[in-house]
Parts: structure tokens; C-alpha cells; sequence
């Protein structure tokens, strides 16, 4: 399990300084979940550029919410 976790927080951190480094903050409040059969399969998690009005923020997410259930 420590290996997991360690993985797991390296991973997040790359992930986080990408996100920095292109200007974006992590959104706590916007994602969406693909579920299958019993479980999550997939989870969208979505950053942001920091002056971006939260109703875009949430238009956006509406809008390829709606695209993924479409294809699905």
C-alpha cells in the first residue's frame, strides 16, 4: 500500500505543477464521473484559468458532460 500511496502522491503532484505552470487552479467543484456497471470507470477533473467566471466554468462542464453521454 505504500507504494501505491507514494505513486499516487507523486503523480498528483506532477499533475498539480503542470496545471501551475499553465496559468490554471484545480476546480474542487467541477467534475464529472463515468460510471459502469457497479463502480466509477473514469472522472474528468477540470482546472481552470483563475478569472473565469464560475457560470462559464459550469457551462463548460455541462456542455462535455452532456458530449460523453452522448457518445456513451
Amino acid at each position: 500500500m505504500a507504494d501505491l500511496t507514494a505513486t499516487v502522491a507523486n503523480g498528483t503532484t506532477e499533475w498539480a505543477a503542470r496545471l501551475l505552470v499553465a496559468g490554471l487552479e484545480p476546480s474542487l467543484d467541477h467534475a464529472i464521473t463515468v460510471n459502469g456497471s457497479n463502480q466509477p470507470i473514469a472522472r474528468v477533473l477540470f482546472a481552470f484559468e483563475p478569472g473565469m467566471p464560475d457560470d462559464m466554468r459550469t457551462a463548460l462542464v455541462e456542455g462535455i458532460s452532456q458530449a460523453l453521454a452522448d457518445a456513451l
